[in-house]
């Protein structure tokens, strides 16, 4: 537990550190771990906006059994083939803003019940060449924006709604 937290608490620090420190460097602005501060910030616009714009349709529709257990059986095996297939030859410290759109993309599919949010962003990461840790790091980084994000979200609709009776 302690060096999970010290392997990503790290990456949160650093980032933020890197972040105050050259904000206004641009020379240096692609290669600084500050980048990865607005790269997980971009990367979670996308499931935002469709979480928000199709809300209604994931909690009414999609959440059948039948779509539910075949999504989990073809999501890992497109997992499985990314793996398979990737050179892992990248590390997340060549991470671009490329990667991060399109990583950030296929997490709007994890708004699919059946579609893992981890799964289908190492699975991205794997397909874009990066290594097996790096690709695991930077989908743990990326569930902070989207937790935070969806929390705030649900609190503000209890709040304005109130408790229901009972």
């Amino acid at each position: 537990g302690r060096h999970l937290l010290r392997w990503v608490g790290g990456g949160w620090g650093g980032e933020s550190a890197a972040l105050y420190c050259r904000l206004g460097d641009r020379r240096r602005a692609g290669r600084h771990p500050g980048r990865l501060v607005w790269y997980r910030g971009g990367a979670s616009i996308p499931a935002a906006l469709a979480g928000l714009l199709l809300e209604s349709t994931i909690e009414n529709i999609l959440r059948a059994p039948i779509i539910v257990a075949p999504l989990l059986m073809i999501m890992g095996i497109v997992l499985l083939i990314a793996d398979r297939t990737s050179s892992h030859s990248r590390s997340l410290s060549e991470i671009r803003l490329s990667d991060a759109v399109i990583i950030g993309l296929a997490q709007t599919l994890a708004l699919v019940p059946g579609v893992s949010r981890s799964g289908i962003t190492m699975t991205m990461v794997l397909f874009r060449p990066m290594n097996r840790p790096d690709a695991a790091r930077f989908s743990f980084l990326l569930s902070g924006p989207n937790g935070l994000g969806a929390f705030l979200y649900k609190m503000m609709a209890l709040l304005s709604r109130g408790l229901p009776e009972g």
